[in-house]
């Protein structure tokens, strides 16, 4: 047990030793793994808002059902329930079936008015004294669904049988879910497949980074082979350099994507309800587990496939 503590400790101090004394090398490393990190966690965060704001308009799939005028309270009551009732079937996935009154819908037009800054307030006082006096707006459901592809369903069932006769108009915006559905799946393929490229070139930089620092040692390790050294007892201090090198890049290049991300994100404030921003809390952790994975996997693989040749010598 002593011994392998020793070993441990051994190649600990090795590899430690190596960084210092090839610190030109170890600098240029460190520096080449932190600028494609930040490069693909930037990416990865761009993606991440763009798909999150493409979710957020989920909100057109939703199918908006005008009642007509002469509907009473019973009728609207039996109609209600036919709807709830489609609810309970899966092939259709409708989420959720609200119901809005004459009175609700004028309400939800006046407030949609006080908020706009072009209507002054005596326009402001007009508009209520004529809409109070007479409401030309009518009640309607309004049903919410999954799948884009079940739009047409549930609007043909709204139209047809028992329910068609209580409704006049019935509106939906599934082609807009539809092409929204289709941008975000090209935008998704696009992005993974540029993290995939710029995560080769990142494997690729520091291969070649690494590699020209161990060559920089070749003697070294000519030495060590010539006395009898394994090519474990060789590799094992070169590979835990290459770990220090990904950890150290990748916790260097977390502290900068954190500063950078949460300034970018003081400053976008003024979007509005167009764009939202996630805030950085919500995915710190992906983003450095991320990091980590990949800071370590590269300087590690970095450093194995550097020393491929001198293990053959």
């Amino acid at each position: 047990m002593k011994m392998k503590v020793y070993s441990v400790s051994y190649f600990l101090k090795l590899a430690f030793w190596g960084i210092i004394r090839n610190s030109v090398m170890t600098i240029a490393s460190v520096f080449a793994l932190f600028c494609c990190l930040l490069v693909v966690g930037n990416f990865y965060l761009l993606t991440l808002n763009i798909n999150h704001n493409l979710e957020g308009l989920k909100d057109y799939n939703k199918i908006v059902a005008f009642i007509k005028e002469d509907a009473t309270e019973g009728d609207i009551s039996d109609l209600q329930h036919k709807i709830e009732e489609l609810q309970t079937i899966q092939s259709l996935g409708i989420n959720t079936v609200s119901y809005i009154s004459k009175q609700e819908a004028l309400q939800k037009q006046l407030d949609e008015y006080r908020e706009n800054p072009s209507i002054s307030e005596d326009e402001m006082k007009s508009i209520e004294t004529m809409l109070g006096n007479v409401n030309p707006l009518k009640a309607y459901f309004i049903l919410s669904y999954k799948d884009t592809s079940a739009a047409n369903s549930i609007v043909i069932r709204l139209s047809s049988g028992d329910l068609g006769p209580y409704f006049v108009d019935i509106k939906d915006n599934s082609e807009v879910s539809q092409q929204i559905d289709g941008l975000r799946n090209i935008i998704s393929f696009v992005c993974s497949a540029l993290m995939l490229l710029l995560f080769v070139v990142a494997l690729f930089v520091i291969i070649n980074t690494i590699k020209v620092s161990i060559y920089s040692r070749r003697e070294e390790i000519f030495i060590m082979r010539y006395v009898g050294a394994t090519s474990f007892f060789v590799c094992v201090p070169y590979v835990l350099e290459g770990l220090f090198i990904g950890l150290f890049s990748a916790l260097l290049a977390y502290g900068v994507q954190f500063y950078l991300y949460q300034y970018v994100w003081t400053m976008l404030p003024g979007l509005g309800s167009f764009v939202t921003v996630i805030n950085f809390p919500q995915v710190w952790w992906e983003v450095a587990l991320g990091f980590a994975i990949i800071g370590i996997f590269t300087g590690v693989a970095g450093s194995l496939f550097s020393l491929r040749n001198f293990k053959k010598t």
